[in-house]
């Protein structure tokens, strides 16, 4: 999954407002999700990926932790 330039509606002013930083994480914050699975920042771009196949691409058994990721 790819998403380019993310915005919010604010109920509040009904304007459009950009999104410039995002929590990424597999469940909840916690490594637990134990498929293939990357994400992160790029740019303007949130992006997501995972196979759904168990173990992970850092080799370590936990895959990715959570955080805060921030973008253009």
């Amino acid at each position: 999954m790819m998403v380019k330039n993310p915005c919010y509606l604010d109920v509040k002013t009904n304007q459009w407002r950009a999104i410039n930083e995002v929590y990424l994480s597999s469940n909840g914050g916690l490594p637990t999700y134990d498929g293939s699975y990357n994400f992160g920042t790029e740019g303007d771009t949130i992006w997501m990926i995972t196979s759904g196949v168990g173990g992970d691409w850092f080799n370590n058994g936990m895959g990715k932790k959570g955080d805060w990721y921030t973008f253009k």
